[in-house]
């Protein structure tokens, strides 16, 4: 049946994108017959700007990959890696484990590999096609003076 087919988890932790997502196509390689899609939040309401948005992007995923016949799990988790750990080990004949490199949390892959089952590896694939690395867009966002954000555009060029 379906369900002893080969088939690969995606574990999104900063990409949130469908049509341009390196670790999507990745993990739709290694499992063609199933592919599972997880976000971890964390428990309740988003608190800053950036929370909110990203509530929001994952709302929008959920949405773009339902029209694909796909779908998303959200999984609520003061720790991802184990959340994404005990979601893995309920899916049978799982053929890999993919995830986008988070630049934010670099070591949140590391504590999620030894918790995979035995013989599972962890793929780790990097975006490369931002303009430039999320760790350095905080950067590029500065303080307007009447409270809010502005962007700092020497940051870009």
């Amino acid at each position: 049946g379906r369900s002893m087919e080969l088939q690969s988890i995606l574990w999104l932790q900063s990409c949130l994108r469908v049509d341009d997502n390196a670790a999507l196509r990745k993990a739709i390689e290694r499992g063609p017959h199933g592919l599972g899609v997880i976000v971890v939040v964390e428990l309740g309401p988003p608190r800053t700007p950036e929370a909110i948005f990203r509530r929001a992007a994952i709302a929008a995923l959920s949405e773009e990959l339902a029209c694909r016949g796909g779908g998303l799990t959200v999984l609520v988790d003061q720790n991802p890696a184990e959340a994404v750990a005990r979601a893995v080990s309920a899916v049978p004949s799982l053929a890999a484990v993919v995830t986008d490199y988070d630049e934010a949390h670099p070591s949140a892959a590391e504590h999620l590999a030894p918790l995979l089952p035995r013989g599972l590896a962890l793929e780790v694939v990097r975006d490369d096609s931002l303009l430039f690395p999320f760790f350095t867009s905080c950067r590029a966002v500065g303080r307007a003076r009447g409270g809010g954000k502005s962007l700092r555009w020497a940051a870009f060029l």
